[in-house]
């Protein structure tokens, strides 16, 4: 009886450090990738955040979104690697991304079209 009681302990202390939050050790290659296309609405280069302003699915409405540009992060535009201080309102761009734990997404790449 005891010893089942240990074994259902360690499952569920195991269960749970497997379970529990955001394990930065995590390759970028298991998270859920999504991909978006629009322009610089807004720079924040104190904060290091750009706001992205793209077309809604009804062709009609836009919608915007901020991220978070992690520390040391650079941007592609065509052959040329470039910071957050290259980059203009109304630029267009391309943004890989995926959804944190909290719902926030978080920028892997961004691409600046001419």
């Amino acid at each position: 009886m005891h010893i089942a009681k240990i074994l259902l302990g360690l499952f569920l202390m195991a269960a749970v450090m497997l379970s529990g939050g955001e394990c930065f050790c995590e390759d970028i290659e298991d998270r859920d990738i999504r991909t978006m296309s629009g322009t610089i609405d807004a720079i924040n280069t104190f904060d290091s955040m750009i706001t992205v302003k793209w077309q809604d699915y009804d062709l009609i409405h836009f919608n915007k979104t901020t991220f978070k540009i992690p520390e040391g992060m650079k941007f592609y535009k065509e052959t040329d690697i470039i910071d957050i201080f290259d980059l203009n309102i109304n630029d267009p761009v391309n943004i890989e991304y995926y959804i944190d734990n909290t719902g926030r997404p978080i920028m892997v790449r961004m691409d600046v079209s001419q």
